[in-house]
């Protein structure tokens, strides 16, 4: 598995932002080791959903900014159904 692939393995799972030093002591590479791995998995994302957003020394994998309007689509789409078997719960 490639430095790309286990970065990309943890912030999937991680699902949230992780800091470089967290990601450097979990896997034991130095900030020159993680920006390769960073710049690598940004390269293998590339025309892809998701893209790797780094803040500061922050890291995630988030939805492609083109994306937008449909996953705002679905999250409304998703709303009103739940609120639809709320509502049959009700009755």
């Amino acid at each position: 598995m490639t430095h790309a692939s286990m970065l990309e393995a943890l912030l999937f799972a991680h699902g949230a932002p992780m800091e470089g030093i967290a990601l450097r002591r979990l896997t034991g590479w130095d900030e020159g080791a993680l920006r390769v791995a960073a710049e690598e998995l940004r390269e293998q994302l590339s025309g892809r959903g998701m893209v790797l957003q780094q803040w500061q020394d922050r890291y995630e994998l988030v939805s492609h900014p083109e994306a937008a309007p449909l996953i705002r689509q679905f999250r409304e789409d998703e709303a009103r159904t739940e609120l639809s078997k709320t509502a049959l719960e009700t009755i």
